[in-house]
């Protein structure tokens, strides 16, 4: 699914039907299914302040069972997926919130907006200027320049962050493979980890560990430039 301008929602089908409605002019979308099923609403402009003029939306209803790929690319519109625990997703999104209630794989990589995503086996979240929420994920790797990173639970996997500006919290943190958290500026909170190695560094603030073994096999590299560290406190 494509879009200039509009909502995209993909919610679950109450059978094994997959059904697709878009609310736009007739002559701004094309909807091919000759092999996949692909969608393209264009044509509608907007940038940054806009006046009279009417957002797409693009709703597509799919079985829950679903287990292929979701590609979606908007460039100003919020993005909204139900639950299909399997299924792999794609976004590209350039100006709006994208919110994920399950999926089994999740590529994200949004310009300027929020994430929210409560439960993904693997996520690879690329954010340029808003705060990610994830509640429960086994392993990601996320990368953002602006804005808040909240995990609730890293279950039986492992963390790549890596942050510009903002604050770094993980309330659940077990680990089965080495792992790093980077900050520039901003506090790296840690509430629970199973047993590893916790090296910290930060060059301007406090550092708090506790319940850390040297000898564990698992490593948790943390690195901070400007901010405080806490783990297991």
């Amino acid at each position: 699914i494509s879009l200039n301008m509009g909502d995209i929602e993909i919610k679950e089908s109450n059978n094994n039907l997959i059904r697709v409605e878009i609310y736009s002019e007739e002559s701004y979308y094309n909807v091919n299914d000759a092999n996949d099923l692909s969608i393209e609403v264009k044509n509608k402009t907007c940038h940054f302040f806009c006046f009279n003029v009417k957002k797409d939306k693009v709703i597509v209803y799919l079985p829950t069972n679903y287990e292929n790929n979701i590609t979606l690319k908007n460039n100003y519109g919020d993005i909204k997926v139900a639950k299909f625990s399997d299924a792999t997703l794609d976004i590209e999104e350039d100006c709006g919130d994208v919110f994920i209630e399950e999926v089994k794989n999740a590529k994200i990589k949004n310009s300027y907006g929020d994430i929210e995503v409560k439960k993904a086996l693997t996520l690879d979240i690329e954010e340029d200027c808003g705060d990610v929420d994830v509640d429960i994920v086994s392993s990601a790797v996320i990368e953002n320049s602006f804005g808040d990173i909240k995990i609730d639970t890293i279950n039986n996997g492992y963390v790549k962050i890596e942050n510009n500006c903002g604050d770094i919290e993980i309330k659940n943190l077990e680990l089965v493979k080495d792992s790093t958290i980077i900050d520039d500026l901003g506090n790296i909170e840690i509430g629970y980890t199973n047993d590893i190695y916790i090296d910290a560094k930060t060059d301007l603030g406090d550092v708090d560990i506790r319940n850390n073994d040297r000898d564990a096999e698992v490593k948790l590299t943390i690195e901070n430039n400007c901010g405080d560290i806490e783990v297991n406190n």
